[in-house]
């Protein structure tokens, strides 16, 4: 049996986030929000994400400062994190289960009595 396992980083660009003065460039710059976290997965299915961060970046230099993931998500109505890396973990679980599950049940030798 072949089992796959690595990790991958995931960037997304999450809207605008205002102008305000950049120190990096020092003068007025658009800002965007900005997540950025590690996908950790076993066979593509067994999915969990780590390292969930939030920060506003300048759309120039791209240097930023965090913030705070409970406004950012609250600001966004749901979490940015994609679905699947969420609860990719529960789906293997069920896969796994389902599996023994199948196997218990298609016994073709029920036990003798």
């Amino acid at each position: 049996m072949f089992i796959t396992w690595g990790s991958k980083t995931v960037s997304r660009d999450l809207g605008p986030d205002g102008r305000r003065h950049c120190p990096t460039c020092e003068c007025q710059r658009g800002f965007y929000k900005h997540l950025a976290y590690r996908v950790h997965h076993i066979m593509w299915l067994f999915r969990w994400p780590t390292g969930v961060r939030y920060a506003s970046r300048c759309d120039q230099c791209g240097h930023g400062a965090p913030i705070d993931a409970v406004q950012v998500r609250a600001d966004l109505g749901k979490s940015p994190v994609a679905w699947i890396d969420r609860y990719g973990w529960l789906l293997g679980i069920a896969a796994v289960a389902a599996f023994f599950l199948w196997a218990v049940l298609s016994d073709p030798h029920p036990p003798v009595r």
